[in-house]
């Protein structure tokens, strides 16, 4: 019976950690960027998207399992990392540069995001002007950096579960309003072409919009910093994280997909860069009034 019972105990603490891993995974894994994934459809289409798509996750997840694997006790960072392989001091020209010019810059666009959806959140059904777009950025900026001050991840399971509930409803918006709008719309086939388009113009959409699908896999830059927050060294531990990374990525993989496609098929070459905005023609503004609330907390709560 000891047995058993020390059995069932180590299989209940193996499982909690694992679902607390998944939680964290999917709250950095699955941002907001997904919103911008049906403007970017419009300009790849259907297939060439598909397949972008899933290469990038693909890349991204094979990435992560390497660092996942490398990643030793102390080391919290890709520099931290890249010295414990190549020594000390070769991250300083070799990572950090990188470092600065990708993660920056996604947490600066998350909080023009994040401004952005708190602005239309409060402004809905309004017609003055109550908070300019500036100051819900700032606003934004410093929720931010308070959250970022939580000395560990391990600590601030609350945020991750608020957090997973956000990037669950964000998925699930998008997937019923691009479905409420081919049920009740009438679209031409014309809504799918962009015939004044030069070639000239065509390449940049392709370019924009292929960093509109790599902005959705900006999570990589703080994997090292989820492992090192949930104690994640030993042998099994790094086990339990690959099954929770696995799980992670066969949930978001296939959303990203679903809702390029979807968001696309529902709203044509029209589609606004942040599907959302689209959204807003179909359901009221009390469903999007909780919507732009979410969409803002997950901002928060993944850079």
């Amino acid at each position: 019976m000891r047995v058993s019972l020390a059995h069932c105990s180590n299989f209940s603490s193996a499982l909690t950690r694992i679902l607390e891993t998944i939680q964290h995974c999917v709250v950095t894994i699955l941002g907001t960027g997904i919103l911008g994934f049906p403007h970017a459809t419009a300009a790849f289409g259907y297939v060439a998207a598909a397949i972008f798509i899933t290469f990038i996750t693909l890349f991204s997840f094979y990435t992560t399992r390497i660092l996942v694997n490398l990643q030793e006790m102390g080391q919290t960072s890709y520099p931290d990392i890249a010295e414990g392989i190549f020594g000390e001091g070769w991250a300083k020209w070799h990572v950090r540069p990188f470092l600065f010019v990708t993660f920056f810059p996604v947490v600066a666009v998350m909080i023009l995001i994040g401004g952005d959806a708190l602005y239309t959140m409060i402004h809905l059904g309004r017609d003055l002007e109550v908070l300019p777009t500036k100051v819900c950025g700032i606003i934004m900026g410093a929720v931010v950096f308070v959250i970022s001050l939580l000395p560990d991840l391990s600590e601030a399971w609350p945020v991750s579960v608020v957090g997973s509930v956000a990037a669950f409803l964000i998925v699930s918006y998008a997937l019923a309003g691009s479905s409420l709008w081919i049920e009740r719309c009438d679209r031409s086939e014309n809504v799918y072409h962009d015939g004044e388009i030069t070639a000239t113009g065509a390449v940049f959409n392709i370019m924009s919009s292929a960093g509109s699908f790599l902005f959705g896999y900006g999570f990589h830059s703080i994997v090292p910093d989820i492992t090192s927050s949930l104690h994640i060294h030993e042998k099994q531990e790094r086990a339990r994280q690959m099954t929770a990374v696995k799980l992670s990525f066969g949930v978001v993989g296939p959303s990203y997909v679903v809702i390029a496609i979807l968001g696309y098929a529902a709203f044509g070459m029209g589609v606004s860069s942040n599907v959302m905005d689209s959204i807003g023609q179909v359901m009221g503004d009390g469903p999007m009034y909780v919507i732009w609330a979410f969409v803002a907390v997950k901002t928060a709560t993944e850079v």
